[in-house]
């Protein structure tokens, strides 16, 4: 993943600009690309000079993996799309969590499983 520009970078081209210097020079200055320049720029007019850079990494999971790998242990004959009603979200959400925790789920809809359990008893 690539790092963020130093808080001191960011600063220095700004206060170049803001002290008269032209954008184009400043880029080549600090070898940046014009867009950052003006991001920066904007973002301390947004916020009265505070240039420090947003923290990076994965955003936190909505969805409680260990509560949805125990619904799934519990309701073993549940498909994708009843534990996704369940936990009010899609279905690809909770495929990618059970595939994660190498959980299989039967393919199966509940009417088929339904009919097969009459179908046995007779």
């Amino acid at each position: 993943m690539a790092r963020a520009y130093s808080k001191d970078l960011r600063e220095r081209a700004v206060e170049y600009v803001s002290k008269g210097g032209n954008r184009d020079d400043s880029c080549k200055i600090f070898r940046l690309a014009k867009t950052t320049l003006q991001r920066w720029i904007t973002l301390s007019k947004k916020t009265g000079g505070d240039l420090s850079p947003m923290p990076m990494g994965s955003r936190p999971w909505k969805l409680n993996h260990d509560a949805v790998v125990e619904y799934a242990v519990i309701n073993s004959d549940a498909t994708l799309h009843e534990i996704a009603e369940h936990f009010s979200t899609g279905k690809s959400a909770i495929d990618y969590i059970l595939r994660k925790y190498k959980i299989t789920r039967k393919k199966n809809h509940a009417v088929r499983r339904a009919r097969r359990r009459k179908a046995g008893s007779i």
